[in-house]
């Protein structure tokens, strides 16, 4: 019998604990819940064009009518006034990035701005001597702060890439040309990403290029196959490999084996 009464309770004991694991996934699973930020809580336009987290924890979310700034309960707009100062190059926001001092770098499809953190101030790039960047109204395509130089903010526009130092706003072009072996495959950049060698990636409509930001060398063997294709965009992942998204698929770039692996809709794994 008393061997009866402890399986018993063992048993009571197993079941116990099971039911409470339960009620505690059960109660996890609630928690997780879902906010939907609309026009209705004041953001600017509902057709979000780019999502950008800050060193401050804010969120900024670019839209095809202005930028927003949320701090999870409030937001703060910021728009265009082609006649106005402190107001965007335009209100269709492309990409965005932080630069060292906290101030946010804002793509248009009309060019680039700087929001100045400490005075909450919009300053266009042609005003801070980056005049060369209004030459033809760059679109931006994409941005990106250089890690190992936080003086370096890398500009993607669909005329090129530019390197541009923040402190003395010296700028360096890079495009494609036919006559120069060492240039991009195509002029109009997509999509920019940093690896852990310090080379960066840059995706543009017609292939895909390698910068060695050390030397400034364009390493154009990774053609994929010897193919063009239509970069998307680019991601590292928490391994160092790089992850693109293409026309054609998803492509995986392996640091450790110097090997890309395919992905597409005709794969079934």
């Amino acid at each position: 019998m008393k061997l009866k009464t402890i399986v018993w309770l063992l048993l009571a004991c197993i079941i116990f604990n099971t039911v409470e694991l339960k009620e505690v996934v059960a109660d996890t699973r609630q928690k997780e819940t879902f906010e939907s930020i609309t026009s209705k809580e004041g953001l600017s336009s509902e057709y979000v064009t780019v999502i950008f987290q800050d060193s401050r924890g804010y969120m900024w979310i670019g839209t095809s009518d202005g930028l927003n700034r949320y701090n999870g309960e409030n937001i703060k707009e910021y728009n265009s006034n082609v006649n106005g100062k402190n107001s965007l190059s335009s209100t269709y926001i492309t990409a965005l990035a932080e630069d060292e001092d906290g101030n946010i770098w804002i793509g248009t499809d009309a060019g680039l701005d700087i929001l100045i953190r400490e005075t909450d101030t919009i300053i266009r790039a042609k005003d801070m001597g980056l005049k060369n960047l209004y030459q033809n109204n760059y679109k931006v395509t994409s941005l990106l702060n250089n890690s190992s130089d936080n003086n370096i903010m890398w500009i993607g526009t669909e005329q090129g890439l530019i390197k541009a130092n923040i402190k003395d706003s010296k700028l360096n072009k890079f495009y494609s040309s036919e006559d120069d072996v060492n240039s991009l495959t195509h002029s109009s950049i997509t999509s920019l990403e940093e690896d852990e060698h310090n080379k960066l990636w840059i995706g543009t409509k017609s292939g895909l290029n390698v910068l060695d930001i050390e030397s400034g060398i364009i390493d154009k063997k990774y053609k994929i196959n010897g193919d063009r294709l239509f970069i998307y965009n680019i991601e590292k992942d928490n391994l160092g490999d790089i992850w693109f998204t293409t026309k054609e698929g998803v492509l995986n770039y392996k640091q450790d084996t110097n090997k890309f692996e395919r992905f597409n809709i005709n794969e079934k794994k």
